[in-house]
Formats: C-alpha cells, structure tokens, sequence
C-alpha cells in the first residue's frame, strides 16, 4: 500500500497508511485498531482504499461507527476476499488445530464462514468501487474454479452495493502496485464510476467475446493464455457433431453437442485451441482486460 499512498499524495494533502496486525488477529480487533488510528486524524471528508483482508476491516468499521461513515465520501476495495478465499477452506481443511489458532482471522476468511454469516453491507451514503485482479498464480491455480488473482476470486470482491467494479490483468500483489490502478482511483473518487475503457467482466457472452479478440488481433494471445496442449490438427469443420456458436471471417467457435465442451477453429479448419467453457471464457476476459488496460489513457472517459 505504501506505492499507492506515494502516488495519492500529490493530489490530496494528507494520505496514511494503517497498519492494523491482520496475522495474528480476528476481525473486531483489527477494527478497533483502525478506528483509534482513525481519531487520532483531524479531517473533515474521507476516502478510504482497503487491500485484501483490509478492505473488509473497512467495511466493518463503517458499518459500526456512523459518524465515521457520514464524513466518507468513497471506499475502493483491492483484491478483496468479501465472500471469502477456497485458500483459508483449504487451511481450515489440512492445518492442525493445535496450529490453527495462531491465525484466528483465517476462519473468518473460508467460504464455509461467509454463507453462515451475515455480509455486512457499505452504507448507502458511501460510493463503493471495486477492483478485481484476474491474473491469477501458478503455485494456487489449481485451488480455484474462477478467475482470480492467485489469493481471491474475481466473484468474491464484488458486493451489490458497489457503483462500478472493473478487472485488471494483476495479481493479488500487484494490485497495490500499478501506476494505471492508481489512475483509476482517483478516477473513481472525482466521478464515483471507474473509466468507460476499463474491462467489466459481465459486460458480454461468450460469443461477443470471440469477435471481440478478433477485432483486436490478439487471438495469438489468448492461445497462450489457455496453455491447454493442443495438436492443430485438421478437421472437416463441425458438419455433424459441433454447433458454431460464432463465426467471424472463417474462424469459428464451436461447441460439441454432446461433451459441451468448446473449440476453435481457424479459416482453415485447423484446431487451435479446445477446453470446457468456463476455461476458454476466463481466458478470453485475461486477454479482453489486458486489451482494456493498454489502452490510451482519457480523462474524460
């Protein structure tokens, strides 16, 4: 967080980093020590941007102090587990109870705990953005179902109450570290929506996204994202068992009529990608928000 406040400071006169011991703490507690940080501050509006765990520490605080809340103009939320993280069920799953308890918050982070609980909503006075990495890690891709920035599911960040909430091509680290994220931000706190260009994942089907990775060359790309083996094998274009879900200049995408599982074909029938649905959508939303992302900054967007 500390790149962030270094960014933020040219624009607004006081910016503070809190430090509030998430390790080895539960929820409430962390809360407490935001909230005497907090008074110990002279300021008559207030932003709040809240990383991982932290944003849901922020969200606790306002939903508890009131009057906290009526001087908070807006709440941007970074990679942060609202619905929880398959990583804390995971350590839930396979740690020792005896070592458990050196990290209490782990609990409050499983997934099992958010459909038990109530989920504690932002004030309606207050402007909430999300933003959501969907580049996801090797070393815990294989724990996950959804895209994801290698700690937190792209799902488990949004909340109904947001304005806007966008996806950029970073992982759960590098969220706090980008020069276009910071952008964003102050973006957000000056017109409570994020840029017209950035990508939003729910914006398109399947379908549109396949033309969209046309329109923009980057079907190279996107091949390489999947990282499925594939043997580019020659086929007689899908007559009988496959539904060409969209065609555009020759290239198809096809789904089979038995298996549902996707492929794609070049003008010249030649395989060059295959894989379930879910796998070929998220890989197309990596590449669409990477498009987004490079492309040239607008204010006024």
């Amino acid at each position: 967080m500390h790149f962030l406040a270094r960014r933020l400071k040219p624009f607004y006169d006081d910016v503070f980093t809190i430090d509030v011991g998430l390790s080895f703490s539960t929820i409430d507690d962390a809360v407490d020590r935001l909230l005497e940080q907090v008074l110990k501050m002279d300021f008559y509006q207030a932003n709040f941007i809240g990383h991982s765990t932290g944003g849901i520490v922020v969200r606790h605080l306002l939903n508890r102090e009131a009057t906290l809340a009526k001087k908070t103009c807006s709440v941007i939320l970074l990679g942060v587990p609202s619905r929880g993280t398959p990583l804390a069920d995971l350590h839930q799953k396979y740690i020792p109870k005896s070592i458990r308890g050196i990290h209490p918050l782990i609990v409050e982070l499983t997934k099992t705990h958010y459909f038990s609980s109530d989920l504690t909503r932002f004030p309606d006075s207050i402007a909430v953005g999300g933003i959501a990495g969907i580049q996801s890690w090797e070393s815990t891709r294989a724990f996950f179902t959804d895209l994801n920035d290698g700690v937190v599911e792209y799902s488990s960040v949004w909340l109904p109450e947001m304005k806007d909430m966008v996806a950029f091509p970073l992982d759960h680290q590098e969220l706090t570290q980008n020069e276009k994220v910071v952008k964003s931000i102050l973006y957000f706190f000056e017109n409570q929506h994020f840029p017209i260009h950035l990508y939003r994942l729910q914006n398109m089907n399947i379908e549109d996204k396949f033309a969209y990775l046309y329109q923009h060359y980057v079907f190279d790309d996107f091949f390489d994202v999947l990282k499925n083996p594939n043997i580019e094998i020659a086929t007689m274009g899908g007559k009988v068992f496959w539904k060409s879900l969209k065609e555009i200049e020759g290239w198809k995408l096809q789904q089979n009529k038995t298996t549902g599982h996707l492929r794609v074909l070049n003008p010249s029938n030649i395989r060059k990608a295959w894989g379930s649905k879910s796998h070929l959508e998220q890989a197309m939303d990596i590449v669409m928000s990477r498009v987004a992302t490079d492309q040239p900054w607008s204010g006024k967007s």
